[in-house]
């Protein structure tokens, strides 16, 4: 009976090169990086960030995870867990550094001192990925279902984190505006418009942008989500000096 090989170490082990040799070629990463170091990153710039670090973890995947690199050219669901999870877990973790970092930064010059949330618990959006995956049957499908759906995916990741620590503000009586901006691709490659995203497109305020969808967005979608926080509280129950214990 023939030995039965796990490749997943191995395809998660190349996976992690590739991506990790992709984030230190990239000049405009390394930039940021290094602005981080010292200022706040604007939030174009953390969106920037966001979208290569969802393109160069497509790339790595879309490389590895090849129908001939696959046991039966497929991503059975044990190699998912192994190799696709743990890549946008890394994602996850490096988009909350990185807005973390930047919001206290932010805070620290405009006097004010919040506890900062991590980004809504990835699972679901993660399994989602990794459904898209496993249920693909040929290399076109696989590597679709690791093109778009990574890649948006990234974007959740940067929303879920706005959208978290937006709740928060709102209820220590900080006003948050929610502005999303239609991204004019549209659907069927640009023949039609997404009316799903022109109805959520506009000025909100948090409460009416958690009411009508905002902070959510489609597979393929581009459009810019943000949240503008006054650093000036609207209500006399909050002291910038105190530490607010979440």
């Amino acid at each position: 009976m023939a030995e039965i090989v796990d490749v997943a170490p191995e395809l998660a082990a190349k996976i992690d090169r590739l991506y990790s040799a992709a984030l230190k070629d990239d000049k405009t990463i390394v930039r940021l990086g290094t602005k981080l170091q010292k200022e706040p990153l604007s939030a174009s710039e953390i969106r920037t960030l966001s979208e290569r670090l969802g393109r160069h973890a497509s790339d790595a995947l879309r490389e590895v995870l090849t129908p001939e690199a696959l046991p039966d050219g497929r991503v059975y669901w044990n190699i998912a867990e192994r190799t696709i999870k743990p890549m946008l877990e890394k994602v996850y973790a490096t988009e909350n550094a990185v807005q973390t970092a930047s919001q206290l930064l932010l805070d620290k010059k405009n006097g004010i001192n919040i506890a900062i949330s991590k980004g809504i618990d990835p699972t679901d959006r993660i399994n989602e990925v990794l459904n898209f995956a496993v249920n693909s049957t040929t290399g076109e499908q696989i590597s679709n279902a690791l093109n778009d759906p990574v890649k948006t995916t990234a974007l959740d990741f940067l929303d879920d984190f706005k959208k978290a620590n937006a709740e928060i503000r709102n209820g220590l009586g900080f006003k948050q505006t929610v502005v999303r901006e239609y991204d004019g691709v549209g659907l069927a490659n640009g023949r039609r418009p997404c009316n799903w995203c022109i109805g959520r497109a506009g000025t909100w305020t948090y409460q009416e942008a958690i009411d009508h969808g905002v902070f959510e967005r489609h597979t393929g979608c581009g459009c810019t989500i943000e949240v503008i926080s006054s650093d000036e509280v609207t209500n006399e129950e909050y002291t910038a000096t105190e530490d607010i214990p979440f």
